[in-house]
């Protein structure tokens, strides 16, 4: 019983030690003066990194905010961009926005929405709904204008996950 208990713990220690090594290795792809820069005014967030370029976003959440800051690579802010996104029941959506779904894409069903307040206070939704087999995220106004549809592939960059 006390060699198992000896090789569970051996086991956890071996694990967080790989953990640590794992994030100290994913933080040295990030310059230190992105990474110093972006600690002293957010010393305690949890965070993820895409590589934009020569340039690092920064996404996190504070008090229920989406924050996103660019950086470039010697730590400068480039833009900051903070929207605050909550999920609302697709049917909640404004007839308008219902309205053109149905006419550009008769037959599709709507999965999620979410209201979105842009930096201006604007207001966005962003909608996923299944069409065929395909899913697609769509993008309106508030008054209804179509934006267009969200492309994931430019949202594929590459990410560095690290955690506080």
């Amino acid at each position: 019983m006390k060699n198992l208990i000896l090789l569970i713990l051996v086991i956890f220690l071996a694990s967080c030690a790989s953990e640590q090594k794992k994030e100290k290795k994913e933080n040295e792809d990030i310059p230190e003066a992105v990474m110093n820069a972006f600690k002293d005014e957010n010393p305690d967030e949890k965070f993820s990194v895409e590589k934009e370029g020569e340039n690092y976003l920064f996404l996190f959440e504070e008090e229920g905010v989406e924050k996103e800051i660019l950086y470039d690579k010697e730590g400068n802010v480039i833009s900051e961009d903070t929207e605050q996104e909550v999920e609302i029941d697709p049917e909640n959506l404004p007839q308008a926005i219902r309205d053109d779904i149905e006419s550009r894409y008769p037959g599709a069903e709507l999965l999620e929405a979410d209201k979105v307040t842009l930096d201006d206070g604007s207001i966005n939704y962003e909608v996923e709904i299944k069409v065929a087999e395909e899913i697609l995220e769509l993008i309106y106004e508030e008054d209804g204008t179509y934006l267009g549809i969200e492309d994931e592939e430019e949202e594929e960059e590459e990410e560095i996950e690290e955690e506080n």
